[in-house]
């Protein structure tokens, strides 16, 4: 039986409940997607793309840095048509916008791997819950977050990943194993089974309109105990 519920915590709520939607501004391509596509196109593409995209980039990319503007987390590549080996990574990277939410308004996994806390200063403790129907679920996707996981990298790799000033882009065997991973585990939401993933991230389909939500808060207590638990997994040693 597939996740039906859904909540998108967000710090910008009066935005949102001023426009009446929860927007579908959260990117597919994001500057993930170009350090996959720099270091190790093969994971997504097959040998022929894989060197088309590598020449684009090396033809281009000295001119998109000097474009993009200071915390743009979208995608410099976003531009480049390619033809991914997945039939699914294609269609999520094509349409590009979503919502994004958990199926828990504490998500289990996403404590357990250190995930949700990570977040937890950047999403803040306000949340709209909201149910999507059929055919928005086939439209929407479901990819396996555990591997952004310092503990996951921690004990695959013995480093953290998520420590201040470590360059992920230096090791290209974590590229790979951290984000290719990440990529290729995506599901069509319509599919997947709920628990099949241990960190499920949800990218849904469209805008949410507000009225369709139940507006609810993070009980405070529990939020300053993960935004600790936040320091203490980036000083991880």
């Amino acid at each position: 039986m597939r996740s039906k519920t859904f909540y998108h915590y967000s710090k910008s709520m009066k935005e949102i409940n001023k426009s009446g939607f929860i927007s579908d501004v959260s990117f597919a391509k994001t500057n993930t997607y170009d350090l996959v596509l720099e270091v190790c196109p093969e994971v997504l593409l097959g040998k022929k793309e894989a060197g088309r995209a590598k020449d684009w980039i090396k033809k281009h990319n000295k001119k998109i840095e000097g474009e993009k503007k200071k915390g743009d987390y979208s995608a410099k590549y976003k531009n480049l048509k390619l033809k991914f080996k997945s039939k699914l990574l294609q269609e999520f990277f094509d349409r590009d916008n979503y919502v994004l939410a958990f199926d828990d308004g504490l998500p289990k996994g996403w404590v357990k791997w250190g995930m949700f806390p990570l977040l937890a200063n950047r999403i803040g403790r306000k949340y709209l819950k909201f149910a999507i129907s059929d055919e928005v679920a086939e439209k929407s996707f479901v990819l396996e977050q555990k591997y952004w996981s310092p503990l996951w990298s921690k004990k695959k790799f013995g480093v953290n990943s998520w420590k201040p000033g470590f360059e992920i882009w230096e090791y290209p065997k974590i590229v790979r194993e951290v984000f290719g991973k990440y990529y290729l585990s995506i599901e069509r939401l319509s599919d997947y089974k709920k628990g099949q993933f241990e960190v499920p991230e949800f990218w849904i389909y469209g805008k949410v309109g507000v009225r369709d939500c139940e507006g609810g808060e993070m009980d405070k207590g529990v939020y300053d105990r993960l935004l600790k638990k936040r320091e203490k997994l980036r000083g991880l040693e």
